[in-house]
């Protein structure tokens, strides 16, 4: 386990894996604190647009003759 992380790089490491637009809005308020951008983030996350249709998996398609449940 990684000890000697600094607070800012906690910080940014939690904004950049956030989704946008909720990733800009956080960054927009320059939390200092780890904390501060969660709590930023749970406040925000309502406001996100759903998608309407959900996003499509590209799974590759194996035996695509085969009929389900034979």
């Amino acid at each position: 386990m990684v000890t000697d992380v600094s607070e800012s790089r906690l910080t940014m490491l939690f904004t950049e894996a956030l989704i946008e637009p909720l990733r800009g809005w956080v960054k927009a308020y320059k939390p200092l604190t780890l904390q501060d951008a969660i709590s930023r983030a749970r406040d925000l996350q309502d406001s996100v647009p759903k998608n309407k249709f959900p996003l499509k998996t590209n799974f590759p398609v194996r035996d695509k003759d085969r009929k389900p449940f034979q």
